[in-house]
């Protein structure tokens, strides 16, 4: 029963300081999804519904997922090329949003989305191998600096030394672009590019009772210059830096189905100019402490709560340290075969180009996803961000929600229509907006 509570890496990348301002601030890099154990999900087995690891229903404004959780026969089977199974698929989306700036004054544009994108895994008795590339272009029908292309390429596996030892490791490489409802958005005449690249490695070894865990990662970002309206440059590239994180964790089972979990964190932050447009030196260091529960009942309820202490540590003396209490949970319940909630908490410490050092940031989040019929699955989810900016009097309150359903026409053929709402306060003036966003699409695959 423990190894099915060792905090897999899909909870602890969710967990990770990749959790962002919802739909805000720049996504911390990817979601590698490196496979750290025996099948997509040890805990999902028998008539249990597809208990999806949520990192927050945010990261998935679009629901691209949905297409892939309908029954299996309504599910394209891919190409095989030897041990290996290959998934193209492509996407088409027409996209409606109230406030494309992300400002108190709205203006409103309609979007097409088209995306290419390929998934290829192994098929094999031992070990794996997946790798995965995107593109995505948005065309706006009236604000044309607005298009853009975004894209990226990972790859990841794992070696099974044991049934109960592996390695796993991957890389990738991003190329996005800043929302505009970011706190860091400073409103440039188009989009700011962000690109890098990450790199991930780590273990899981089980010892009776006890499970042991530990991972690195180094994540490299770089962002474009652009300018305002009346040709002031924004240099965006002061904010290159790398980022390097370490972490070690450990499970007990005092008891069938639940387990005491620690977990430790550091983490370093080096940026490449030795200070910002606003004279500050932004590189840091911190950690991160945590102990809690985790708990896995016969595939109904299985969730991991910690709590413990975070502290970032900047090198300036003018910019004030960030630290306090942090907290982490995610929580899978399936009430029925068709049916899971997910859950999600969370408290971190997020870089920002504000005056402030860096944003605390507490977030939660709830995502019900339900299998109408076997081609029909209907998702809805809310979250919420409560975001602290560490030395200024600046407090951000950010909600959102998202309706959406998926219809498989065929195993080859989906559609998606969906409609999402977000809205952000702040202390700050002229930092509050509403946005609506309603949005179709049609896929097909392979």
């Amino acid at each position: 029963m423990l190894q099915r509570l060792v905090l897999p890496l899909g909870v602890l990348a969710f967990m990770a300081p990749a959790l962002t301002a919802p739909g805000g601030a720049l996504a911390q890099g990817i979601d590698s999804r490196l496979p750290t154990d025996k099948a997509e999900d040890p805990r999902r087995q028998g008539n249990s519904a597809r208990v999806t690891q949520e990192r927050s229903p945010e990261n998935d404004r679009t629901g691209e997922n949905d297409a892939h959780r309908v029954a299996p026969a309504y599910i394209a089977p891919g190409v095989r090329v030897g041990n290996f199974i290959i998934n193209p698929f492509v996407e088409a989306e027409g996209r409606y949003n109230s406030n494309i700036f992300a400002q108190p004054a709205a203006r409103s544009d309609f979007i097409t989305r088209v995306t290419a994108a390929g998934a290829a895994r192994s098929d094999l008795p031992v070990h794996a191998v997946n790798a995965s590339a995107r593109i995505d272009s948005y065309t706006y029908s009236r604000y044309s600096s607005e298009d853009r292309v975004d894209g990226e390429v990972t790859a990841n596996g794992r070696l099974d030394i044991s049934r109960d030892a592996w390695i796993y490791g991957g890389a990738a490489y991003f190329s996005t672009h800043e929302d505009r409802g970011s706190p860091d958005d400073r409103r440039g005449r188009e989009p700011t590019r962000a690109s890098g690249y990450v790199a991930e490695s780590g273990s899981v070894a089980r010892f009776g009772a006890i499970s042991l865990g530990a991972d690195i990662q180094a994540t490299r970002r770089e962002f474009d210059d652009v300018s305002t309206s009346t040709g002031t440059p924004i240099r965006n590239s002061l904010r290159d830096r790398w980022e390097f994180v370490g972490a070690a964790r450990a499970a007990y089972e005092f008891f069938p189905g639940y387990a005491a979990v620690a977990r430790v964190e550091g983490n370093i932050r080096n940026y490449d100019s030795s200070v910002d447009t606003l004279g500050f030196n932004r590189d840091s260091r911190g950690f991160r402490t945590e102990a809690g529960i985790g708990v896995d009942l016969t595939q109904l309820i299985r969730a991991d709560f910690l709590v413990g202490y975070l502290q970032q540590d900047y090198e300036d003396n003018r910019l004030r340290d960030a630290s306090g209490f942090s907290t982490r949970g995610v929580l899978n319940w399936t009430p029925s075969r068709l049916t899971v909630v997910a859950a999600s908490l969370d408290r971190t410490v997020v870089e920002t180009v504000t005056n402030a050092s860096s944003v605390v940031r507490t977030a939660g989040s709830v995502v019900v996803r339900h299998e109408l019929a076997r081609n029909t699955v209907l998702t809805g989810s809310a979250y919420a961000a409560y975001d602290e900016f560490s030395g200024l009097p600046r407090e951000d309150t950010t909600v959102g929600t998202l309706a959406r359903i998926t219809y498989a026409l065929t195993p080859n053929l989906y559609v998606t229509s969906s409609a999402g709402y977000r809205r952000r306060t702040s202390t700050a003036p002229d930092n509050g907006f509403n946005e609506s966003i309603i949005a179709l699409r049609i896929g097909a695959r392979l």
